[in-house]
């Protein structure tokens, strides 16, 4: 109630004592996709981060095999 308190005395409103108060953590509004248009929805954005992801740790898990295979010429 406090955090109210001041948040009221010090710019006549609420919004930011409410967002302060606030445990729940913000989604991503908005995201762009690998053509370049913009998704609003959750379902889409979160397609986007696990094509994203998937393409992330696909191309290391590749660099990382061409550095093994380097590392085993080396020693033969």
């Amino acid at each position: 109630m406090e955090t109210i308190k001041t948040f009221i005395s010090k710019t006549g409103g609420i919004k930011k004592a409410y967002r302060e108060l606030r445990n729940s953590k913000d989604w991503i509004v908005k995201m762009k996709n690998d053509s370049g248009k913009w998704n609003h929805r959750r379902t889409g954005i979160l397609d986007i981060a696990t094509s994203y992801y998937k393409r992330l740790y696909e191309s290391n898990t590749t660099e990382d095999e061409t550095h093994n295979d380097d590392d085993d010429d080396a020693t033969s």
